[in-house]
């Protein structure tokens, strides 16, 4: 974060002052944050080749529809345009009940797929102008989706590991 602050400020990015330095820091550092979410935990279990697969039963690929189905439902009313939806406190709590399930029934991966599409969401939502998180883009409304994506996806992908590692 440091580094990419500083060639911001050097290349004009961002004012050549402390607060300019802290404001670049501050947005670098949580880009790397919401990285670490949303795309590393994919990635390192596909690769790592435990990719948390179990042996199917007739009913998990039929489940496993399902739950994809109601996620991309929940991280749709991200982008709903607003007054058209269900109120926000809903809307972003939502996801919530969905990713304990992928956590609990289909382990790491499902669950960080799932982190994935909500931040997609979340970030289209903004730049479309539309959802709970919606309003003029600013670096604060920034924040709240990494705020957000944080608060909603630590903890699932957490959980998910946990059942996992009792497994």
């Amino acid at each position: 974060a440091t580094l990419g602050a500083a060639t911001f400020v050097l290349v004009g990015r961002a004012p050549a002052t402390a607060a300019g330095f802290r404001r670049a820091w501050v947005a670098w550092a949580l880009s790397s944050a919401l990285t670490a979410v949303t795309l590393l935990p994919p990635m390192l279990a596909l690769w790592s080749g435990r990719g948390g697969r179990r042996r199917a039963r007739p009913s998990r690929p039929v489940e496993g529809a399902v739950l994809a189905s109601l996620v991309l439902v929940a991280v749709g009313l991200l982008v709903v345009p607003a007054g058209r939806g269900i109120g926000a406190p809903i809307a972003l709590s939502l996801p919530l009940p969905l990713f304990a399930w992928a956590a609990v029934r289909f382990g790491p991966v499902a669950t960080a797929l799932a982190v994935l599409a909500l931040a997609a969401a979340s970030v289209g939502g903004i730049f479309l102008g539309r959802g709970p998180l919606a309003g003029p883009p600013s670096d604060w409304r920034i924040h709240v989706i990494y705020l957000y994506v944080a608060l909603v996806g630590g903890p699932s992908l957490l959980l998910g590991a946990l059942v996992r590692e009792r497994e």
